[in-house]
């Protein structure tokens, strides 16, 4: 609204208008759960006093590792777009090549690429409070149950969603930006946005279970090896630029790994490959092969591109929810389940909970 209304073609003042406009809807978000949160559970409470101790104490011990988290991912993630185009120089790229490859990155395709991170977000909200409402309980059956669902649940829910996306990439792109994108940067890039799916699942999921001191000591690792290996891969030539997407790749599947190696040992949970690994995979190439067959036909057949992306877009979605239901997948009673559960007393683990019937 305010670059409808006031955009005048000066860069700087189209950024303060964005930044203006990012930060008018935080404060609304603030004020509306602030409200929120007073009426519904501080209106006639009042906290005893030999308890206030207690709670500050548990507070600090979750927020402190939590802020320290997030100081270091900001930093590194600083850190690394200062030296991305400066090691692309060193590779045979020229400052304003440099530049343009980072906003292509990440301003342009990782954006439209994330976008099924919505879904997965929401699912690892509902999962933390569930996870440490397993914990309050001291039900290990449940924990180790509502783990392996959500990692199940998480995969089924990124991986063919963002497939679905791939072969959209550079229309979108060329068409929103005028940029052009190889299809093979698309593709490396749809596996940095899959890892970092499992990667935001894991910190929830320890952080659910109160490992924020584990968190920590994995961020910190990730992204020191992150940061070595974009320095060094991003300046070989022939890597340049894909150089940097394997150094992120394998930064996060250091991190993924040894999360969910924590989290076996405190949730002894087993993983099912056929539901969290080849079910996920299989409806990930049913639907990039759909979004191809149904973006090209509608071409071949003289749409337009907008109204051919719509048409292809929302018969994946069909597809992909006549695979789900084929797979007998019931994502919404098990999103709902888990958030019923958060209360320890007033809910009890069901068999309704699964994801799968």
């Amino acid at each position: 609204m305010l670059l409808t209304r006031y955009l005048n073609g000066d860069h700087g003042y189209t950024a303060f208008l964005i930044l203006l406009g990012m930060t008018l809807s935080e404060v609304y978000s603030v004020l509306f759960l602030g409200i929120s949160y007073g009426a519904k559970f501080l209106r006639g409470q009042k906290t005893a006093a030999a308890s206030t101790h207690d709670i500050r104490h548990r507070f600090l011990k979750i927020a402190v590792p939590s802020a320290f988290t997030s100081v270091l991912s900001n930093v590194f993630s600083a850190v690394s777009v200062i030296i991305f185009p400066l090691r692309l120089a060193l590779a045979g790229y020229t400052r304003v090549e440099a530049v343009s490859a980072l906003g292509l990155i990440s301003g342009m395709v990782l954006p439209i690429m994330m976008l099924p991170s919505a879904f997965v977000g929401a699912l690892c909200t509902l999962l933390m409070p569930s996870i440490a409402g397993s914990i309050a309980r001291k039900d290990s059956n449940d924990l180790t149950r509502k783990v392996e669902k959500g990692i199940e649940a998480a995969g089924l829910l990124g991986i063919p969603s963002t497939a679905m996306l791939l072969p959209f990439i550079p229309f979108l792109c060329e068409l929103l930006y005028g940029q052009t994108v190889p299809p093979f940067l698309a593709m490396a890039l749809f596996i940095q946005t899959i890892s970092t799916y499992y990667l935001i699942l894991t910190a929830s999921i320890l952080n659910g279970l109160g490992k924020q001191k584990k968190v920590l000591l994995l961020a910190a690792t990730g992204e020191i090896i992150q940061f070595a290996l974009v320095w060094v891969l991003t300046a070989i030539p022939t890597l340049h630029v894909y150089g940097y997407i394997l150094g992120m790749i394998c930064g996060n599947v250091v991190r993924i790994s040894a999360g969910f190696v924590f989290i076996h040992k405190e949730t002894h949970t087993s993983l099912h490959f056929i539901n969290a690994g080849i079910i996920p995979v299989a409806c990930a190439l049913i639907l990039y092969a759909c979004a191809q067959l149904f973006f090209l036909s509608a071409l071949g057949q003289g749409v337009a591109v907008i109204p051919a992306l719509l048409i292809s877009l929302l018969l994946c979605i069909c597809v992909y929810i006549v695979l789900l239901h084929l797979l007998r997948v019931r994502l919404w009673p098990y999103m709902q389940q888990v958030a019923l559960n958060n209360d320890p007393v007033r809910a009890k683990p069901t068999a309704q909970a699964n994801m799968y019937d």
